[in-house]
């Protein structure tokens, strides 16, 4: 008999090991960052997000602006002249999955080729 947790990871192998052009460690760094604001209360510093993570914050802000843009709100938030970025899954978008993205991201690249 299968744990679920098992059967999780086996999927979440299945799901890295798919053709999407994407390198490896980015779907990583993308089940990472969903699983950061999946268990947020409220919105994120983007830099917190890089410190929660360890990853620097480029590498987050690429991700966010490039694959996860359909499933996160951000605003922009100055305070003392400085302007921080706040982010937050969208409202109903909580179970979102690797695949989902991929999904999105094939969409999106498709359309821009036929433009």
């Amino acid at each position: 008999m299968i744990s679920i947790y098992t059967s999780t990871v086996i999927i979440y192998l299945q799901v890295l090991r798919m053709g999407s052009g994407m390198h490896i460690e980015t779907k990583k760094n993308i089940l990472k960052v969903l699983e950061v604001l999946r268990n947020a209360q409220g919105e994120l510093h983007l830099r917190g997000i890089a410190r929660a993570l360890g990853l620097n914050p480029g590498v987050v802000a690429h991700i966010l602006d490039k694959y996860l843009q359909n499933f996160v709100e951000m605003r922009d938030v100055e305070l003392y002249g400085f302007t921080a970025k706040l982010i937050r899954l969208q409202p109903g978008k909580e179970n979102t999955t690797l695949t989902d993205v991929i999904n999105d991201y094939k969409l999106r690249k498709r359309i821009k080729n036929r433009s």
